[in-house]
């Protein structure tokens, strides 16, 4: 049975999480530092994409730049070991994120996609199709690599 007055880092709902410097040396630790990495080049390939509607643009843009900034705060806390010091479900924290950043970024790797489908009709430069097709792979290499992500989460959580 857990004693809440013993030390927190024998609490198993943070026992398998990536905490401290094994963000650097285990799978999901390293998952994360991609997921942000990755995330902030699809952020930057998807505003300097053209798309024939920008009002559509906006919700992928807001994917992006959300789980980037998410996945860094997610790295930040995990490297400063905050879910040792707060006793809490940190696992369900984990796959809820996950489930959540998963679906978006499908979401909007799909509708960057469709963009990139439709302005290939329309234009007859290479650059800025260039830029979309960047855009779209690396959507969903982020995307991938969040259901990555989910399906470790769901393991660990045994739900």
């Amino acid at each position: 049975m857990y004693n809440s007055s013993a030390d927190f880092s024998q609490d198993p709902s943070t026992s398998m999480l990536p905490l401290g410097t094994k963000v650097f040396w285990r799978f999901s630790g390293n998952l994360i530092i991609a997921e942000t990495l990755l995330g902030a080049i699809a952020l930057i390939l998807i505003a300097a994409s053209e798309v024939p509607n920008p009002l559509l643009q906006g919700w992928v843009i807001f994917v992006a730049t959300l789980f980037c900034i998410c996945s860094l705060v997610q790295f930040i806390l995990y490297v400063t070991r905050v879910p040792d010091n707060i006793s809490d479900d940190w696992m369900l924290k984990d796959l809820v994120y996950y489930i959540l950043a998963f679906s978006c970024y499908l979401s909007a790797s799909v509708l960057q996609a469709y963009f990139c489908i439709d302005l290939s009709y329309r234009v007859t430069t290479g650059h800025i199709y260039g830029f979309n097709v960047a855009a779209v792979v690396f959507a969903f290499v982020v995307t991938l690599l969040y259901g990555i992500s989910l399906s470790i989460s769901l393991n660990l959580s045994k739900v």
